[in-house]
């Protein structure tokens, strides 16, 4: 073979390569981008929690959701806005209203958020329900607590 046939045949196979390249990558982004992962959360949820308390001082802090050592709290979390996986809300007990910040993961099976002195992690079961799991330590007290949000 030539020296020249061997060079037409090297740039033939790198144009080859480099055209599958480009069409895989395209594809990939297309797949991507028509069936992303990351669901919308936007909108008003029913929280249900059953939580656990140990009490530091001799009162409830005014900001504590669970103001029991054993407590079931049933309140909302509404999902104002959200950009891409990032959302931000308001979560509303009886006791008190806070705003939070969170975070859908990547593949978007979970969602972390953390509001004004905690922060909850949750499994995103469907587009309509999210089990949880709240956390938050204060001098006032230490709260945990495990339940489900649901769309309404």
């Amino acid at each position: 073979m030539t020296m020249k046939a061997k060079f037409l045949a090297a740039a033939l196979c790198l144009s080859v390569t480099g055209a599958v390249a480009a069409v895989t990558s395209l594809t990939a982004r297309q797949s991507f981008a028509g069936n992303s992962p990351i669901p919308n959360l936007v909108g008003t949820w029913k929280v249900q929690a059953e939580g656990a308390t140990v009490l530091q001082g001799g009162n409830y802090s005014a900001k504590a959701h669970h103001a029991k050592q054993f407590s079931t709290l049933n309140a909302e979390a509404v999902i104002q806005k959200q950009e891409g996986r990032r959302v931000v809300g308001i979560f509303k007990s009886p006791r008190y209203t806070e705003k939070f910040a969170g975070v859908i993961s990547v593949d978007g099976k979970t969602f972390a958020y953390v509001d004004e002195d905690g922060s909850l992690d949750g499994k995103i079961i469907n587009k309509n329900l999210i089990e949880i799991i709240y956390r938050h330590a204060t001098p006032t007290e230490s709260v945990v607590a495990s339940g489900t949000w649901n769309k309404t």
